[in-house]
């Protein structure tokens, strides 16, 4: 069992690694499959852009890679297996129509927060959640937007620090609506305790965007409550536009895969990509000092000035720190694509390859010992 998604961006052929990665998630509840079919709308939406050269999703799609991913929990098809079903109506309703399901399936969304595993479930949930476990372990999304239906509002990860970027999000979708509805009754679906784990657990930060009071609108409906949301959602994908990038490199210009970035004054720490020691953080405009560690390198903090629709672009070069050990390689002599290394703890010369995908902040190499 696994999961599909579909990835959009601008120049396909550039490494992913300079880029922020947004996922659009639907069906993280079963219970919701609207949150399916705006996904799916969000995708038309960002090729045909792309397509006729629309100058804010080009933009966007320079700097991100948008995930697209319609569906996490596929139990809902047991009960509604035709939602997809094209509407022929071309006049506005009067009121959302909501199809009376009274089923809740909301396994992956529980299976997520029982660490323990006591829950009861079947294989397949329990695959599926994995999967998407894996998923925000080997993406490292930089922010994930959750399309549900209910009356929660929006709901996002709770931070102690000053920035609130979040917070900000959420007010910039808000303000972006056109019609706010005031909704009955709750509806279940995606809490602060699930948003507040994964934030903590998986370093992922989740917006859950209640779109809807209906979590089974009438297919009717989609077309309008789309374009009711297009705009707060685009508004939040154009954040992307703003922030800060750069590289971290030691005096000899090597890149420092183990360095990691913490803006002052936030929680979140971030690590380097694996393959070129690049970082991203979105960012609102404004001043932010911005601090770089590498374990036996100099920290280093700098001013930064991020400006609105610019994603300012750093070089970091580290020093070695003073009182840091250093590896007990005295002679390094290179020939073709072997090196010789005398160790005077060894006393016997010995053979291998460079390899820069050793996780540390020296130069790593993979030894081929002979005559030992």
């Amino acid at each position: 069992m696994f999961i599909r998604w579909l990835k959009i961006t601008q120049h396909v052929h550039d490494s992913d690694e300079t880029k922020f990665h947004i996922a659009v998630i639907g069906n993280l509840f079963a219970t919701q499959p609207i949150g399916r079919e705006i996904t799916v709308y969000l995708a038309r939406h960002l090729l045909k852009g792309l397509k006729i050269e629309d100058p804010t999703i080009v933009s966007i799609l320079s700097n991100a890679v948008i995930h697209i991913v319609p569906v996490i929990d596929n139990a809902f098809e047991q009960i509604w297996g035709e939602f997809n079903r094209e509407s022929h109506i071309t006049s506005k309703p009067e009121k959302y129509v909501c199809n009376n399901i009274t089923a809740d399936f909301k396994e992956v969304g529980s299976q997520i927060l029982d660490l323990n595993n006591r829950l009861s479930s079947t294989k397949d949930t329990v695959t599926r959640t994995n999967a998407f476990k894996h998923m925000l372990l080997d993406q490292k999304f930089d922010l994930i937007l959750n399309i549900e239906g209910g009356n929660n509002g929006i709901l996002y990860p709770y931070t102690h620090d000053k920035l609130e970027k979040y917070s900000k999000l959420a007010n910039l979708y808000n303000s972006a609506l056109k019609n706010h509805e005031s909704c009955p009754k709750r509806i279940s679906g995606t809490d602060s305790v699930l948003t507040d784990f994964l934030f903590k657990e998986y370093f992922t930060p989740m917006i859950t965007l209640k779109v809807s009071c209906c979590d089974y609108p009438a297919v009717e409906s989609l077309p309008y409550i789309w374009e009711n949301i297009l705009n707060p959602i685009m508004s939040v994908l154009n954040t992307t536009r703003t922030g800060v990038a750069g590289v971290v490199l030691n005096r000899k210009q090597n890149p420092l895969y183990n360095a990691t970035i913490k803006v002052i004054g936030t929680e979140e720490s971030y690590e380097v990509t694996k393959n070129k020691a690049h970082f991203k953080i979105m960012l609102p405009a404004g001043n932010y000092q911005i601090q770089i560690s590498c374990h036996g390198y100099e920290a280093d903090t700098m001013q930064v000035v991020v400006n609105e629709a610019i994603v300012t672009q750093l070089k970091v070069v580290l020093f070695e720190s003073s009182g840091a050990s250093q590896p007990s390689v005295h002679e390094f002599a290179e020939t073709d694509e072997k090196f010789v290394i005398t160790d005077t703890s060894m006393h016997v010369p010995f053979q291998g390859k460079i390899s820069s995908g050793i996780k540390g902040c020296h130069i790593a190499a993979i030894l081929k010992i002979d005559n030992l």
